[in-house]
């Protein structure tokens, strides 16, 4: 809830961030997934931490959020197969729209 209503915030403002967590706590589908004892609830969480961390990425690179979206990237990548086409999205989104600046999140990775 806290990585919607930073990412709602982000793009809009501070009731935006308010209305996107409140919208997504009443949706019967993140209600329905909360209750199963898999790892979709997990995946869901990382998914809201990935695009959290992406898009401050997009606005000016911090190690700080690199590293955040690295790790959140192996652990989605570790606890679902599927994931692997929304971690690849968004790093090849990250890399063409930083073309120029990619220096340092390739340093990051090696």
């Amino acid at each position: 809830m806290l990585f919607l209503y930073r990412t709602g915030k982000g793009l809009g403002s501070q009731a935006s961030g308010v209305w996107l967590a409140f919208l997504y706590a009443l949706n019967s589908f993140s209600i329905q997934i909360a209750h199963h004892s898999r790892m979709y609830p997990l995946v869901e969480f990382l998914a809201a931490v990935l695009f959290y961390s992406w898009l401050n990425l997009r606005i000016g690179f911090s190690r700080h959020q690199g590293a955040l979206f690295l790790m959140a990237s192996v652990l989605a990548l570790l606890t679902h197969y599927a994931t692997v086409f929304y971690v690849s999205a968004l790093f090849m989104t990250l890399f063409l729209s930083q073309r120029r600046s990619a220096g340092p999140l390739l340093v990051m990775l090696l």
